[in-house]
């Protein structure tokens, strides 16, 4: 094995490339010689590349301080560094953001456990000369420092996505591969899950393309078209955008990775502004709009999206600061207001800093003495940047765990508001009931410490109208692997004339479509809900403007398609057959409504729910 050579006849100084879009398979630079250079790490230590010599190998890792799948990767990198490096590799991290300091950077490698060198490239000039775009890429060179390999450090975490364990090991098999003497099999990945590194002078975003759909599957909301919109500021023009659709989350203390109140922290993470919001990832929301009208909808008006895009494409500039609008202000403490009782997990639970972590179910016991009456009901929970959902559910002491087929009583889903029905309407708890908490947690990088809470508002007279949730599913799940657009759907016919306020698709990380739609006594047919591109990241709550009233017989038609093929990233294993099940890696396939019963006779609607269930398995056979 050949090591680190220090007579090579290149120069001694990385020149400035251009900034190049994001590298495929072809990456160039596979195959060529890095240039030596010597700089200061983070610590104020002397770093000198080809002082490395001796070595069999190095990867350099390009890191941020504040993406959040860099907080992920990193402790991983520092695993992998105590293994590799008493086989001669050397491990190195270069942080090129611009508007993150030594400090920060350091604090970061401290978090995660890394003793090997951090970098700093504020210049940039070492990802301009790798022509790198993202962070948590890895790097690695042999012993002529000769790059070798590029590309992610594996499969489990990405954009929106995360497994319970990588299925794919590139960093590790190059290593193993260059340390056995043999040529690297996979030499680049076709792309690397980090953020956008943080340019001192970004790049507009590029564009984007739909997946191939299967049969049947909604159609994709159309793209939006643009306006013009001239010269744009961030004081006068973006603020005002930022504080309405996105400060709900990216603000201190919420599930948001970063703050987004300041043209600071604009400006810093400008490039994952314009790329989110060019490929709708942000703000989330995902039906369509030409189906139902929401009184929740987050998505972007298309002046908003071209005032944004527009913003970043232009160099981000600030404008006069006396044009910003006054900041917008948020509850501190409970949004439905001053809970009538606060029910709590009895202690902490600790949630581990990496890796993914099944459902967690606690029990709380409420102690009523009697029925009460539930007007509005608020999920707080103790840990919301590690929290995926949690959902309350009732015990009904026949034994086991609640499933959640009958609806939940409460919920907790980033970016949602609680649930507060109309005065007159409220969904009852029985005397002596406990509470199920189920908790979806989803580690952060750094260890985090849970103890969610859950307030109710009694109503202040029994109910006129009862609310309640229904679960309309299939439980007869049989997804093949590999298939790319499985479809499951099941009906419920309406026994009784009622009033829907909400309807709430979920599946789990292998839904890729979902569609309810409606057919009245009379014939006529109606697409209730569209969701051509369903995020299990984002468990939402389609809140009606105006509630929907079905008359009885109407029919009520769920559709999901799912994608069991290695060409979902967020696929733990295409090669099994998935079946229905709570945890993330089995699947549901569940139409939540959120309905009130003419004469509240909710009871009739359960019980027809059921029987339409029960007579889907028996046609079935499962």
């Amino acid at each position: 094995m050949k090591t680190l050579a220090l007579a090579l006849t290149i120069p001694a100084v990385l020149v400035v490339a251009t900034i190049a879009q994001p590298h495929k398979i072809s990456a160039p630079l596979i195959g060529a010689k890095l240039p030596d250079f010597r700089t200061k790490t983070v610590d104020g230590k002397e770093f000198h590349f080809y002082g490395l010599a001796g070595k069999k190998a190095a990867v350099f890792y390009v890191m941020g301080a504040d993406c959040p799948i860099a907080k992920l990767s990193l402790p991983k990198l520092a695993a992998l560094a105590k293994k590799y490096e008493a086989k001669g590799v050397a491990f190195v991290a270069v942080n090129p953001n611009g508007s993150e300091t030594d400090a920060q950077s350091l604090a970061a490698a401290k978090a995660a456990g890394v003793t090997f060198p951090v970098l700093p490239d504020r210049e940039q000039k070492f990802v301009d000369y790798v022509k790198a775009t993202r962070t948590c890429e890895a790097l690695v060179v042999d012993g002529q420092a000769t790059l070798r390999y590029r590309g992610s450090v594996d499969d489990q975490y990405g954009l929106g996505s995360r497994k319970p364990k990588a299925s794919k090991t590139y960093l590790t098999d190059a290593l193993d591969a260059l340390l056995a003497g043999k040529p690297v099999a996979v030499s680049s990945t076709a792309d690397v899950p980090g953020c956008l590194i943080d340019r001192n002078q970004p790049a507009p975003p590029a564009p984007t393309s739909g997946g191939a759909r299967g049969e049947g599957e909604p159609e994709p909301i159309p793209a939006l078209v643009l306006p013009e919109v001239g010269k744009v500021s961030y004081s006068e023009h973006v603020a005002p955008i930022l504080q309405e659709r996105c400060e709900s989350c990216h603000r201190p203390g919420q599930v948001g990775p970063f703050p987004l109140q300041s043209y600071a922290n604009a400006k810093r993470w400008s490039a994952m502004i314009g790329e989110t919001v060019n490929n709708n990832r942000m703000p989330p929301w995902h039906a369509d709009p030409r189906h139902g009208n929401f009184a929740n909808d987050r998505s972007l008006s298309a002046k908003e999206k071209a005032t944004v895009l527009a913003w970043v494409k232009q160099g981000t500039p600030e404008g006069d600061p006396k044009k910003l609008p006054k900041p917008k202000s948020f509850v501190a403490g409970w949004n439905i207001g001053k809970p009538d009782v606060v029910l709590k997990m009895d202690k902490p639970f600790k949630v581990q800093a990496t890796g993914v972590l099944p459902y967690k179910w606690f029990r709380v016991p409420t102690g009523f003495t009697e029925d009460k009456w539930i007007q509005a009901a608020e999920v707080k929970p103790g840990a919301r940047s590690a929290i995926h959902h949690v959902l309350v559910f009732l015990d009904d002491k026949r034994g086991g765990v609640p499933n959640g087929l009958d609806g939940f009583v409460a919920e907790y889903v980033p970016g949602e508001s609680p649930m507060v029905f109309p005065e007159g309407i409220a969904k009852k708890v029985p005397k002596g009931t406990d509470l199920m908490f189920q908790v979806h947690y989803t580690p952060m990088g750094t260890e985090q410490v849970d103890q969610s809470e859950l307030g109710f508002i009694f109503a202040k007279e029994p109910p006129k109208e009862i609310a309640d949730t229904i679960g309309i599913l299939s439980l007869n799940l049989r997804i093949p692997p590999g298939a790319e657009s499985y479809k499951s759907s099941r009906s419920f016919t309406v026994p009784v004339s009622s009033t829907i306020y909400s309807y709430s698709p979920h599946m789990h990380v292998r839904g890729k479509a979902f569609r309810m739609s409606a057919t009245y006594p009379d014939g006529k047919e109606e697409t209730l809900l569209s969701v051509p591109k369903y995020d299990f990241n984002w468990q939402t709550r389609y809140m009606l403007k105006e509630p929907k009233k079905v008359p009885s017989g109407t029919k009520i038609l769920i559709e999901a398609w799912y994608d069991n093929s290695s060409k979902n990233p967020h696929n733990p294993d295409p090669t099994k057959l998935v079946t229905w099940g709570e945890q993330t890696f089995e699947e549901m396939m569940i139409g939540f409504i959120d309905v009130v019963s003419e004469g509240n006779k909710t009871q009739q609607l359960r019980m027809q729910n059921f029987l339409g269930g029960l007579g889907q398995r028996r046609r079935t056979g499962q």
